[in-house]
């Protein structure tokens, strides 16, 4: 694929050269993972933004 981009390239072929992507079946195995990523990054949020609040708040009380 790579060599036949360098060849479209040097021939002066059209642009942009499309290429494009499918995933395998064995790509759904990630899915668990994503998902775990996903909850994770969440809740970092959540806990991260309850800190902000509570900094807020204190910085309110002086």
């Amino acid at each position: 694929m790579l060599q036949q981009t360098h060849q479209v390239n040097r021939s002066g072929g059209f642009y942009p050269v499309k290429i494009s992507y499918t995933a395998e079946a064995y790509a759904d195995t990630l899915t668990p993972i994503i998902y775990a990523m996903k909850d994770w990054g969440l809740t970092y949020r959540n806990k991260i933004s309850a800190q902000r609040t509570m900094r807020v708040c204190l910085v309110g009380l002086l």
